[in-house]
């Protein structure tokens, strides 16, 4: 069973929000052709609970 998360990408000109699995998250550094625009991941940030679960990623793009 693959694990997916929600994400939220963050951008200049680009916001969206996607649930992907564990395996396909970008690192920094990392280019990604969204809707025909390619973006480089320039920040990944972890979102967690109270508990130190990991809630979801945010990536800043560029």
């Amino acid at each position: 069973m693959t694990t997916k998360i929600p994400v939220k990408f963050k951008g200049t000109k680009k916001n969206s929000t996607a649930n992907i699995s564990i395996e396909e998250l970008p690192n920094k550094g990392d280019f990604l052709n969204m809707d025909g625009q390619v973006w480089e991941v320039l920040k990944k940030t972890f979102v967690y609970d109270a508990d130190g679960s990991v809630t979801g990623i945010e990536f800043d793009l560029a």
